[in-house]
């Protein structure tokens, strides 16, 4: 797997669903550009998924679409056939996630939610560890 990290917006509002094991999971999108100019910059649309307690918590956590998250995780393409074509499916795996500060969605603007002043506590899976590095660690 490939570590990835960027900052996009969800597609859709989150729901957690339950599999007929009884595990909860959670299947959510978040839109993102790719680098470059304006000109040269093309959407991606990244496939997240999220187990058990790590859906329960974005779910209570107000997720909703056009929520500006940062996301971080293991990245795959799945390649898969549609009319044809090849095509490709950008997933991350082992995710862990927290709201962008000072953002709000669209739909919060539109109902007059005033953001909140209080810095986002970030929310992560449960793999996640802190990391302290010092400068001597650091291959440049």
């Amino acid at each position: 797997m490939i570590p990835i990290s960027f900052i996009g917006r969800t597609t859709k509002d989150i729901v957690v669903q339950t599999a007929e094991s009884g595990t909860k999971y959670t299947h959510f999108t978040v839109a993102t550009k790719s680098g470059g100019t304006p000109k040269e910059q093309k959407n991606l649309f990244f496939d997240c998924t999220l187990f058990n307690a790590d859906a329960e918590r974005i779910a209570k956590a107000g997720v909703r679409k056009g929520s500006h998250i940062h996301v971080s995780g293991d990245f795959n393409v799945q390649e898969y056939g549609k009319d044809g074509e090849k095509r490709y499916s950008l997933k991350v795996t082992d995710v862990k996630w927290k709201f962008v500060s000072g953002t709000s969605s669209k739909k919060d603007t539109d109902e007059n939610v005033a953001p909140s002043t209080e810095a986002p506590a970030e929310t992560t899976g449960s793999s996640y560890e802190e990391v302290s590095l010092d400068n001597d660690d650091l291959p440049f």
